[in-house]
């Protein structure tokens, strides 16, 4: 069974785990005793049944009503799983929901109609960060439409408030629902109570989403994972590999044949995306070295462009980038900071969490590409000389 992946975003309290736990219980992909393990977490805790308890395994995030790092919950819906991705809505969480969201295909993006909650700065930074990772398929859940009677009007001033900023960031599909998470309305049936949307539930928008085919080229790319004895582990990312093919390994330079591919310990023909093998080569390669076919125009650079999101502010210029597995010695100059709350450059220096345009150059060649042409090589992540998690960003331009 195919496994999909889909982040969860929106600000806090907008009902991310409430949905999830929903969800859980509406597909029938928890079992009896763990809901009853969360009834009794909420009644020693004086409160009514929430969902969220499904989720939220340690007390103190029980108690405090918030989720604390990254939790994953699979569910099961028309032969289909989806594993559910909650990530932090908290600023000071945001690398939790970059390793989160970095591994989803879609998004759902929670917005609660509550009065005084609505769309927040969080909200949009969520959805800034989620077109940085790749991910171009949204689902918007206008969520608590209970607690605003239902009213049509509510929902349409927050999709109306919304949408021109999904629109600036270019996601390719996107969607709205609008849903209570608490009474599990309009998620997997449509609400008696919202006759005025006219579209499908929830879970069946998101499959409809999910199950967009994304246009992949045949361009093979492949990374070296690690040496085993005379072979070489491969993960290929794009297109595929056949035996005797001519490979060129970058940065090296050199032209590599392939003897042979091993498919765990069975020897095969090819190997196409998503696999990961075993090849033997005459040339020695390193962990970290891209395989393109030998006529592939992609080459090596000591400088980029590229745009990245800091979790903390850089004093020093000088970090260490990881690329394709292996960290590097590089140089960051800033050429403009962005807000992503509005998509717009700042003047002066932002006190916080900034976007913002830079020029990197890196001490040694690494092969990589602009993250709109190949999303695999062309992202990184920045840590300083102590391994401190400074940020991520993208290849803009070589």
């Amino acid at each position: 069974m195919k496994v999909y992946r889909v982040a969860m975003l929106g600000h806090k309290d907008h009902g991310k785990s409430t949905l999830i736990g929903s969800l859980l219980i509406k597909t029938k992909s928890v079992t009896k005793q763990r809901i009853e393990e969360a009834k009794k977490a909420s009644k020693e805790l004086g409160k009514a049944f929430e969902p969220a308890f499904l989720l939220d395994s340690f007390y103190e995030e029980q108690r405090n009503g918030m989720t604390l790092d990254t939790t994953r919950a699979e569910i099961h819906y028309k032969n289909v799983a989806i594993e559910l991705i909650d990530v932090p809505g908290h600023e000071e969480l945001i690398k939790n929901m970059i390793t989160g969201a970095s591994y989803a295909s879609a998004a759902v993006l929670i917005i609660s109609a509550k009065k005084n909650e609505g769309i927040r700065p969080q909200t949009k930074r969520h959805l800034y960060l989620a077109s940085m990772l790749g991910i171009d398929k949204l689902l918007v859940a206008v969520n608590k439409m209970d607690t605003v009677n239902y009213s049509d009007e509510v929902f349409n001033n927050i999709k109306n408030g919304i949408e021109p900023f999904i629109k600036e960031l270019n996601l390719k599909e996107y969607y709205f629902v609008p849903i209570s998470a608490y009474n599990g309305e309009n998620l997997t049936t449509n609400s008696i109570h919202m006759k005025w949307y006219k579209g499908k539930p929830l879970l069946d928008v998101l499959l409809r989403l999910l199950k967009t085919n994304k246009s992949k080229d045949k361009r093979f790319i492949g990374i070296v994972q690690s040496k085993i004895e005379d072979k070489f582990a491969i993960h290929i990312l794009n297109g595929e590999l056949k035996s005797n093919d001519l490979v060129k390994v970058l940065p090296q330079g050199k032209i590599a044949k392939v003897k042979s591919i091993y498919n765990g310990l069975k020897p095969s023909n090819k190997a196409k995306v998503g696999d990961n093998v075993m090849i033997s080569t005459d040339v020695v390669l390193n962990r970290g070295d891209l395989l393109v076919h030998k006529n592939d125009k992609l080459e090596p650079v000591s400088m980029f462009l590229g745009k990245i999101f800091l979790a903390k502010n850089i004093d020093k210029r000088n970090v260490i980038i990881r690329i394709n597995g292996l960290d590097y010695n590089a140089k960051i100059s800033f050429i403009k900071r962005i807000d992503p709350t509005r998509n717009k450059e700042l003047d002066g220096k932002p006190e916080q969490l900034e976007v913002a345009i830079v020029k990197v150059n890196v001490e040694k060649s690494v092969a990589v590409e602009p993250f709109e042409i190949n999303k695999d090589i062309g992202k990184f992540t920045i840590f300083d000389n102590k391994n401190n998690f400074l940020g991520f960003g993208n290849v803009l331009k070589l």
